[in-house]
């Protein structure tokens, strides 16, 4: 299952990505505090409504407004090396700034004031039995 936040012509709002369409679901915070609850899940996606292609929407990020945001540097090998650092014995953690998080396809802002930028990726799953479809 996949959930998107969109921004479209009717508005911003969430929902559920089901081939090439997003079906409009109801609050996104209900949405995502029913992740972890398979019965609210259900529910949420049984109320969802109106059927919009995703040819008209402009997809927004996942979770724009985090409570935490924290990074994980140096996890794997090629990385450490490539920094020229050793390999950590224990996890280097880094907080992120809520005003970091784009969506896809978004411009890039950098502040005339930066001297030397990175680039980093993040990925959620959300792992299941893969025994139960919401549809």
């Amino acid at each position: 299952m996949k959930i998107a936040g969109f921004a479209h012509a009717s508005g911003t709002g969430w929902g559920f990505v089901e081939g090439g369409n997003i079906i409009r679901a109801g609050d996104g915070v209900q949405l995502l505090a029913a992740l972890a609850d398979r019965p609210l899940m259900r529910a949420a996606r049984a109320a969802a409504g109106v059927s919009i292609s995703l040819d008209t929407v402009r997809l927004l990020a996942p979770i724009p407004n985090p409570p935490q945001f924290i990074g994980v540097g140096m996890n794997y090998r090629a990385h450490a090396a490539e920094a020229g650092m050793d390999i950590p014995t224990s996890p280097v953690t880094f907080p992120f700034h809520n005003s970091a998080i784009i969506g896809p396809d978004a411009s890039i802002e950098i502040p005339a004031i930066s001297e030397k930028i990175d680039w980093e990726v993040e990925l959620a799953i959300v792992i299941g039995s893969g025994e139960e479809t919401f549809h």
